[in-house]
């Protein structure tokens, strides 16, 4: 990482925890504020005192919550996720490892989703000890979960782990290409794909888009492949894209196209 990148990363934390104190000063300000008036003996009734407290209370909770949504729009920040994916023909098998950090107060788990054929089997765990995979819901082809950490985490408290995906390719609906999306802000991305030489020709393509590979500022770079590719990509952009493309042997389409069940 360069020397301005590494100044810019640390002056977002400097940044956010700044604003933390200062939301934090908020409240106790408050607090102080309030305490003494309900406290007192004047003539205010019970009753409107009450109501009062609530609807400052409310007003409060809301103007910090919208200012905490706006300021932390991503509950996390990615330092560094490597993502693997192996080929294996009638299994492919996707390996992912997590840095990362909560941009709140705490957290206890993270969003994660798979997308599988419903008609081929899958599993998905965690590799880490006391991280474990909750199902979320499922929409389509989607499988939603969240990692659920062995405890809170604190804000900017360093976060790592592992996870494991199997899935089925009896049908040989496995396309040619694995394809990373943004979603929240990262520092490094590192995507690999391994095949077995046979499986492959000799070149690899690293796509580059933001929603659709016609959308302005797109790349496309042909790379040199034996079976085995590792891309590098630093500070990727948010809701972009990343995609290792790949052409089929002659035998191995041939073999797709006599197995493919739809």
């Amino acid at each position: 990482m360069k020397i301005k990148d590494k100044i810019k990363k640390a002056l977002e934390k400097v940044q956010d925890s700044i604003v933390t104190l200062v939301i934090d000063a908020i409240v106790v300000a408050v607090a102080h504020q309030l305490l003494p008036f309900l406290s007192s003996a004047d003539e205010i009734g019970g009753r409107v005192k009450f109501f009062i407290l609530t609807v400052l209370f409310l007003l409060i909770f809301t103007v910090l919550l919208i200012m905490k949504k706006a300021i932390h729009r991503y509950a996390f920040h990615i330092t560094k996720e490597n993502a693997i994916m192996e080929y294996q023909r009638d299994k492919i098998v996707l390996y992912q490892k997590f840095s990362c950090y909560t941009t709140l107060v705490k957290a206890r788990k993270i969003h994660t989703r798979k997308t599988w054929f419903s008609n081929e089997k899958f599993k998905f765990r965690a590799q880490t000890e006391g991280f474990y995979i909750k199902p979320y819901k499922k929409i389509g082809y989607d499988n939603e979960y969240y990692i659920v950490f062995p405890r809170d985490y604190k804000f900017h408290e360093p976060i790592e782990f592992e996870t494991k995906f199997w899935g089925e390719n009896k049908n040989c609906r496995y396309e040619n290409f694995y394809w990373v999306d943004i979603e929240c802000p990262m520092d490094l991305l590192v995507i690999e794909v391994r095949l077995p030489r046979e499986c492959c020709t000799g070149t690899i393509k690293k796509k580059v888009f933001f929603k659709h590979e016609e959308a302005q500022g797109s790349t496309v770079e042909v790379e040199t492949f034996d079976g085995v590719y590792t891309w590098e990509i630093e500070n990727p952009k948010l809701n972009w894209s990343y995609v290792l493309e790949w052409e089929w042997s002659k035998p191995e389409k041939e073999r797709i196209m006599k197995n493919r069940k739809m």
